[in-house]
């Protein structure tokens, strides 16, 4: 299984990846800090079981934090025709509502903040609690 984490934020990449080690302890888990990162793995490298995605990240690395990443991730993936399967996994519902102006609604979305986020990230990977 390959997994790939789209996060700035190294803290919460870690806690996203050891919940995904703890569930698939096999599991290839890349890391990508920006959304054309994101974009260029995926396409470079078309295995990917699953994408966990920030929406707050930068597009370029070294650029600042903006909506407008995970935005230009979730469209590109549909421009590429991308079907791996992904959830914005996000701390705030503000995320949400960017995502619902962007008909990108139909797409998971985790709260990272959540007391949840273990069982959510279990039923985005279509296992059993």
């Amino acid at each position: 299984m390959k997994i790939l984490i789209s996060d700035d934020d190294t803290q919460k990449f870690e806690i996203l990846k050891d919940i995904v080690i703890n569930l698939f302890p096999k599991a290839e888990v890349i890391r990508t800090v920006c959304a054309k990162d994101t974009i260029i793995e995926l396409c470079n490298n078309n295995d990917f079981d699953f994408v966990i995605q920030d929406m707050f990240l930068p597009i370029n690395k070294n650029e600042r934090v903006d909506i407008k990443g995970g935005l230009y991730t979730l469209n590109q993936m549909k421009f590429r025709n991308i079907n791996t399967k992904v959830c914005i996994c996000s701390s705030d519902y503000i995320s949400y509502s960017f995502m619902e102006v962007a008909n990108f609604k139909h797409i998971p979305f985790i709260n990272f903040a959540s007391s949840f986020l273990y069982d959510d990230l279990v039923e985005f990977f279509g296992l059993e609690n």
